[in-house]
């Protein structure tokens, strides 16, 4: 016999075979706990909050004078506060006006409308590839926030030969006297960090600075190694080199206490010389530049190009 709990359990149908005496077999048995909805993944709330997150952007208003020309110039820049300082300081020259209004919804911030109420002849947006086609908003064009690129080792002995500049840094290099040397010791990472790399990007960069976390050097211990020049005996710099499948990668180098003085010197030049050194004598083939800004005035993209850096398009920075 089947008790009531079981019999409502069961289809009609599945009743009246029952009654008629003929076999019902476990496969078409359901008990409630079958019947119930599934719960949600565990990720999917945590990625819907990070979705609708990114859909809400703090944004500015900027005044000034252009630059190049001089002109007056209003933009309006919805994103981080770190891109938002380095526009400040690509698209203006001297004193910026700046107003801020708080979050605003993606499509707000692409609105023409609103473009022409706050009377800005440049609207920026930070935003994801997928977001920009989701608003498909008019007369605009996507522009990536970094950009990447790499150069076979075997090129740069031609650009030692043909390149003015390069050469130039090199006769500095040898003048001063700057040497190498490597080490994966994590006590010397943690040196770098907190000496060379947090003060270099703070001095140069500001408050535009995106820094790399303490948390995520660490995590790229395995597969790295800490290159380091020393000039009169000392240390003055260093660079972070990653290695991966298809390139070794310069990650993040810095400058003992941000000194612009050992930059002057060439403690710069000679990271990236030792480190092409070192990279070939290792037998490795190619060097990743790492992330740029994607832009031909920005210094930092013209010293990588001199090197004969090969652009990969856009990265993640």
């Amino acid at each position: 016999t089947h008790t009531p709990a079981m019999m409502t359990s069961r289809r009609p149908d599945d009743m009246r075979r029952m009654q008629a005496g003929d076999p019902i077999s476990n496969a078409q048995e359901q008990t409630p706990s079958q019947n119930a909805k599934k719960p949600a993944p565990w990720w999917l709330p945590r990625r819907l909050l990070r979705y609708v997150r990114a859909l809400r952007t703090q944004t500015w208003d900027l005044e000034g004078l252009e630059r190049v020309t001089g002109m007056p110039l209003r933009v309006r820049y919805s994103g981080s506060p770190a891109n938002m300082a380095f526009v400040r300081q690509t698209a203006f020259r001297g004193t910026v006006s700046e107003q801020a209004h708080g979050p605003m919804w993606l499509w707000k911030a692409f609105s023409a409308r609103r473009a022409r109420t706050a009377k800005a002849g440049l609207m920026l947006n930070e935003t994801s590839w997928r977001h920009f086609l989701l608003m498909r908003p008019a007369d605009s064009y996507f522009i990536p926030l970094w950009i990447s690129g790499e150069v076979a080792l075997e090129e740069i002995e031609t650009q030692l030969k043909s390149c003015g500049n390069v050469k130039e840094d090199l006769r500095r290099i040898r003048k001063n006297g700057f040497s190498y040397a490597t080490t994966r010791l994590s006590e010397r990472f943690e040196h770098f960090y907190d000496h060379m790399y947090l003060p270099y990007m703070r001095q140069t960069y500001g408050e535009g600075a995106l820094l790399m976390s303490r948390e995520a050097m660490r995590a790229a211990l395995p597969k790295a190694e800490l290159l380091t020049v020393r000039l009169e005996n000392q240390e003055v710099a260093g660079v972070i080199l990653v290695h991966e499948d298809a390139h070794t990668r310069g990650w993040s180098l810095g400058v003992k206490d941000g000194d612009r003085r050992y930059v002057k010197a060439g403690a710069i030049a000679a990271l990236y010389h030792f480190s092409f050194l070192h990279l070939r004598e290792t037998g490795q083939r190619k060097y990743h530049f790492g992330a740029s800004r994607p832009f031909l005035s920005d210094g930092v993209l013209r010293y990588k190009r001199k090197w004969a850096m090969h652009f990969t398009g856009g990265t993640p920075r």
